[in-house]
């Protein structure tokens, strides 16, 4: 048995509503909601891209890709603060303009779709088809988990507890998933089980063997 904390192995509070943030279609056995509870109240949920955009259609089309990428996003602006990569699916309010000029001198920033759009200082790309969102996102943040064979019915959601980074993992498809999972997190990996709480220590390379429509937990423990 992997040492966990207490409170995630053994929850003590009984709220087994599902967090704001998990998907739809994700189980949601009592004992796992208390965990991802747990999660959700003890560290802090992290976003690799914050999307700006009025229309609804092109920040679902963002979504989709990003998704398939692996790579989680959010469409709150207070979300643009921090680490986060920011694409324009729309006209941003005026308010924000100041801090999206910060973030497009900084290579953080990505027009989708939008034309005419120009922030001063310039530093933001455009882009118009997913492959090139792909390729703009790849080249500006490493991918946090990489499956060969690659399967884009794999969606996560990243939490960091002190020098603990926490996946939660979810298949969305209707197929199992078995591939090799490169995390670019390094740092002693644990496997957790979140409907029982058990947790198993993982190499370097982990095999992703889940179910369709099954949750699964990954823990990594900072070296340093």
């Amino acid at each position: 048995m992997v040492e966990l904390p207490a409170e995630l192995v053994r929850p003590r509070h009984a709220d087994t509503a599902p967090p704001s943030w998990l998907w739809p279609e994700a189980p949601r056995r009592p004992e796992a909601m208390k965990r991802l509870n747990w999660l959700a109240g003890y560290a802090e949920r992290r976003r690799a891209v914050a999307v700006v955009g009025v229309d609804p259609q092109p920040v679902h089309e963002v979504d989709h890709v990003c998704r398939s990428s692996q790579i989680e996003t959010s469409v709150l602006a207070e979300e643009l603060a921090g680490h986060a990569l920011v694409v324009i699916a729309g006209q941003p309010p005026e308010a924000m303009l100041p801090e999206l000029r910060e973030m497009a001198a900084a290579d953080r920033v990505l027009f989708w779709r939008t034309a005419g759009m120009r922030l001063d200082p310039s530093g933001a790309a455009h882009v118009s088809t997913a492959d090139q969102l792909l390729a703009e996102l790849d080249q500006r943040q490493p991918r946090l988990l990489t499956l060969e064979p690659r399967n884009e019915a794999l969606c996560l959601r990243h939490f960091v507890r002190a020098d603990e980074h926490w996946l939660v993992l979810f298949n969305s498809g209707a197929d199992p998933i078995d591939s090799a999972a490169q995390l670019s997190i390094p740092g002693r990996r644990t496997g957790v089980d979140p409907q029982t709480g058990e947790g198993f220590a993982l190499g370097d390379t982990v095999r992703l063997l889940l179910p369709a429509k099954a949750l699964a937990l990954l823990r990594v423990e900072s070296e340093f």
